[in-house]
């Protein structure tokens, strides 16, 4: 019966030892692998900084986005309905980063919350870069003095 206790004893500690067998470190798959071969698009700009870039700025794509500027420009009125109203020339100066770097208003849009409504339509715009310096380009918007929609008529007669 003394035996009992004691082998339980043994027992227990012979399950739960202290010492944790070495394990063997996972052999990692790829490496022996050669490495992977970089695609044509994984080269950034930044680091063949001539090759991408043309030397003037691409034409029509800037010119569609100086016309989908224009037309957001175009529906301020409907924002801003206190004008002032009719035709404007705008002096835009492209950047060659890509982004138009300003726009030159008329005083009499200058100050005013069309005036900021029109920069921003064409401030938010971008196209690709290129090579070279700033360019100018001049544009004309025309403004139109929002038309206030007629009351229904009612045709009811009152009696």
């Amino acid at each position: 019966m003394r035996s009992l206790p004691l082998l339980s004893a043994l027992a227990f500690v012979g399950c739960f030892g202290t010492e944790i067998p070495p394990q063997k470190p996972a052999e990692d798959p790829l490496a022996n692998a050669p490495p992977p071969k970089p695609t044509v698009d994984a080269t950034k700009i930044e680091d063949k900084p001539n090759e991408r870039k043309p030397t003037k700025p691409d034409d029509k794509l800037t010119r569609d986005v100086i016309n989908r500027a224009t037309r957001q420009a175009n529906n301020c009125p409907q924002i801003h309905e206190e004008g002032p109203f009719g035709e404007f020339s705008l002096t835009l100066v492209l950047s060659e980063k890509g982004k138009i770097a300003d726009v030159r208003l008329p005083s009499e849009l200058a100050e005013k919350p069309i005036g900021k409504c029109v920069q921003k339509a064409y401030s938010v715009e971008s196209f690709p870069p290129w090579e070279g310096s700033p360019i100018n380009e001049t544009v004309k918007i025309n403004l139109k003095k929002p038309e206030k929609p007629e009351p229904p008529k009612d045709d009811k007669k009152k009696k």
